[in-house]
C-alpha cells in the first residue's frame, strides 16, 4: 500500500488573512484474486452490504501479527528446529491420546 499527501496553501481574505490548509492523500492498493467455493461466494452475495474486501484485509494483517509473534518467540528459542519438530510431536501425541480419552464415545 502506497500513501501519497499533498498540501495546498489557500489565502482568503481581505484586510485579515485566513489561511486554509487542504490535504489530499490517495492510498494505493494492489490487488490479490482469492478463491473461494462456490457456495461461499453465494453467502457472500447474499451479505452484499458487508465489504469483503476489508474482512479479508483485516484477515491478512491478523494473520501476519501471529505469524510476526511466532517469528519473535521462535528467534529467542535454544531449541534446534529438530528438538523444537520432536517437541511438537510429542505435544500433538499426548494431545491426541487426551481427547480420545476423553471423548471415547464419538468412536
Amino acid at each position: 500500500m502506497t500513501i501519497g499527501c499533498y498540501g495546498l496553501l489557500i489565502t482568503v481574505g481581505g484586510s485579515y488573512k485566513y489561511y486554509h490548509i487542504v490535504f489530499n492523500c490517495v492510498v494505493v492498493m494492489t490487488e490479490v484474486k482469492v478463491k473461494v467455493p462456490d457456495d461461499l461466494k453465494k453467502q457472500m452475495e447474499r451479505a452484499d452490504f458487508i465489504d469483503w474486501s476489508k474482512v479479508a484485509r483485516d484477515s491478512f494483517r491478523e494473520k501476519l501479527t501471529e505469524l510476526s509473534m511466532l517469528e519473535n518467540i521462535a528467534s529467542k528459542s535454544e531449541l534446534t528446529e529438530e528438538e523444537a519438530k520432536e517437541l511438537g510431536e510429542k505435544v500433538n501425541h499426548s494431545l491426541h491420546k487426551r481427547y480420545k480419552d476423553l471423548y471415547s464415545d464419538l468412536e
